[in-house]
């Protein structure tokens, strides 16, 4: 199993900055509906989900034959890659580690293309071109906006390459583009060979309920869909499905939170000599301590109850990368205290 974010350890109260999922918690809305479903758990659910597929394709303006549903996005990824095995992978990077692994397990061959902290892990179009005409890939993996960088790819840049290489197949994952409030590839999907992953766990915070799903063209979703097990979506995950896109409250409470506490962490953290800390499009940010490791610091933190992400396990990042998701004010601020003491030569001095 790959490493992921989430604190298992037995310290009470510990504030867990390793998970991006939306500090607000479930909206009471989806809460109801789930709980109204109760009552239906000794029926089976919709072997395909088409309900819910129907909601989300009626929200999103296209036709539920370009949907497919997922037991949390994770099941997703698994699917896509054994539908497409045998291929020539190439995958962006530093970017989530499950990609790779599910390539692999269908007997893929990865390549990896890497962004670095001089060009503030953005893609360099012209090194990108030329690493595609070299390679000839029949995938390229993009996480937009990425896990853990925070950055987001322009899809003006995105179609270019679509139109310079159109043999290839986009697998495109925006499980944090609701953040981003930036533009998604919805208008790409029949156009190109695009296939675009998206997660409700981290937005509506619903990790426990394992839902996602995923928009392409149809020739794509048939072609999952005939390798994807019945049953996979269950009936309170369905229903949640259905909702998700109604309960506009809570989506502008979450605008308001993310706006304001972004801004307090990107702020106060900037102005800290032995850390840099890159602009994110999402919920997180990815940092770099200049004179420790990250599991030096992440061990420091946890005296005072607060878990980090480490980031030594992505490719193309070392030991002392680290990424924060960003919490409730209470939260944010008590790890900017414990940043700044850390930091503080006379901190160093102590311990050394």
């Amino acid at each position: 199993m790959n490493k992921h974010g989430g604190y298992y350890g037995k310290k009470e109260g510990m504030i867990d900055f390793s998970v991006n999922i939306n500090p607000l918690g479930t909206s009471p809305f989806i809460k109801d509906k789930i709980i109204n479903s109760i009552d239906r758990l000794d029926k089976y659910p919709e072997i395909d989900g088409i309900s819910a597929k129907t909601s989300i394709a009626k929200h999103l303006g296209i036709s539920k034959d370009n949907i497919i549903l997922g037991n949390g996005a994770i099941e997703l990824i698994y699917l896509f890659a054994s539908t497409h095995s045998n291929k020539k992978v190439l995958i962006i990077q530093p970017t989530f580690n499950e990609y790779e692994r599910a390539f692999k397990m269908s007997s893929s061959k990865i390549y990896y293309f890497i962004n670095t902290i001089e060009n503030n892990f953005k893609i360099s179009i012209e090194s990108l071109e030329k690493y595609i005409s070299k390679i000839s890939p029949d995938i390229i993996v993009l996480c937009n906006p990425n896990n853990p960088t925070g950055v987001y790819t322009n899809y003006s840049t995105i179609e270019y390459l679509c139109r310079k290489f159109s043999n290839i197949t986009w697998f495109i994952d925006e499980s944090f583009i609701d953040f981003s409030r930036k533009p998604d590839g919805l208008h790409l999907i029949n156009r190109y060979n695009i296939f675009l992953l998206r997660s409700v766990t981290k937005f509506h915070a619903l990790p426990g309920l394992r839902a996602g799903y995923a928009i392409s063209s149809k020739k794509i979703i048939d072609s999952m869909a005939s390798f994807k097990q019945p049953w996979s979506i269950n009936l309170l995950a369905l229903n949640a499905l259905k909702n998700i896109f109604y309960d506009n409250d809570y989506k502008q409470n979450t605008f308001n939170w993310l706006e304001k506490e972004k801004s307090f962490i990107f702020n106060n953290i900037s102005k800290m000599d032995n850390i840099k800390i890159l602009n994110s499009d999402t919920n997180f940010f990815l940092c770099m301590h200049n004179n420790i490791t990250s599991e030096y610091l992440n061990k420091i933190l946890i005296d005072d109850n607060i878990y980090i992400r480490t980031c030594n396990d992505f490719v193309g990042l070392n030991e002392n990368y680290f990424r924060i998701a960003v919490k409730l004010h209470n939260s944010n601020e008590k790890l900017i205290e414990k940043l700044a003491d850390i930091t503080s030569d006379a901190y160093h001095s102590l311990n050394k």
